[in-house]
């Protein structure tokens, strides 16, 4: 985990407290994640 957070600049603690489902990420951490593992976020219904 932590590789990952320097990678992305993401808290080492907020990861783990997303990935224990104790803490829900803010949205400007979890474009970060995206955008590390190549993935775009898109709105549900977004034309």
């Amino acid at each position: 985990m932590l590789g990952l957070s320097e990678a992305t600049g993401v808290q080492r603690l907020s990861i783990a407290r997303f990935l224990n489902e104790s803490q829900s990420l803010r949205l400007d951490c979890a474009d970060k994640l995206a955008a590390h593992f190549g993935l775009v976020l898109v709105q549900q219904g977004a034309e």
